[in-house]
């Protein structure tokens, strides 16, 4: 629900630094940051969207990284939201798909552990977001969610 939603972006800005939650955030587009991306979109492909200690994450496993990066509110917020987003069914009604493409646009990120001196103040900052690979898109969201109108069409002949 949406207290759950806003509850998910305060528990990640209260772990994570602007610098680390805006980019992953902005590349969820349309979709509200508390869903997430969603774990079956039609990519083609299993589609790494975030790094962290070595291990790579793809849509489907992005509660076990909030898990990972010790965000557990956020882990369970996620899986439960999911429902939300299942199956990416062609909506009963006439749809109209408008996106550009041709601009840098975000597909996925790499995090690591802050290094901290011994006498740095505590911050809740405890990540470093550290490379954004891009791919093609309408500079905020990448094509690959952005087309998924396109599988609708092929899907219901429109």
């Amino acid at each position: 629900d949406a207290h759950d939603m806003g509850f998910l972006v305060d528990a990640l800005q209260a772990q994570l630094s602007a610098e680390v939650v805006q980019p992953a955030v902005s590349s969820w587009g349309a979709l509200f940051a508390g869903l997430g991306p969603a774990a079956d979109v039609p990519h083609g492909e299993n589609p790494v969207v975030a790094s962290y200690g070595g291990r790579s994450y793809t849509p489907a496993q992005m509660g076990q990284f909030y898990t990972d990066i010790g965000v557990p509110h956020g882990a369970a917020i996620i899986a439960r939201n999911q429902r939300f987003l299942g199956g990416f069914r062609a909506p009963p009604v006439s749809t109209h798909c408008f996106y550009g493409t041709g601009l840098p646009s975000p597909r996925s990120w790499s995090f690591t552990d802050r290094a901290r001196a011994a006498n740095e103040e505590p911050t809740t900052t405890r990540l470093d977001y550290n490379q954004r690979l891009t791919g093609d898109g309408d500079a905020v969201v990448d094509y690959r969610s952005l087309s998924v109108c396109k599988h609708w069409e092929a899907g219901r002949g429109f």
